[in-house]
């Protein structure tokens, strides 16, 4: 079997983050619904989703940012939801 050498790993691995920060980048272009989010907050929605019962603290670690970063995502996302009618308590 052959492997892979470091420098192709790190090849891939700066391309996917590219491609990444792009797409999160530019929402926008393909959606008129996913242009109000910014970055932070689509990665926070992407979290709540997977663990709807997260806490503040392992989302901060999770999503590697500090904490009045989260609070302002928190506060923007909560405000999408309850100003586009859904429901936020189940």
């Amino acid at each position: 079997m052959n492997e892979i050498s470091k420098e192709t790993i790190d090849q891939v691995n700066g391309l996917l983050h590219e491609f990444l920060s792009k797409l999160y980048h530019n929402l926008g272009e393909f959606s008129e619904e996913l242009s109000s989010f910014n970055p932070i907050d689509l990665q926070l929605i992407e979290l709540i989703g997977k663990n709807p019962k997260i806490i503040v603290k392992q989302a901060k670690d999770q999503l590697n940012t500090r904490a009045s970063t989260l609070t302002s995502a928190i506060n923007r996302v909560k405000h999408h939801f309850v100003f586009t009618g859904f429901e936020t308590n189940p």
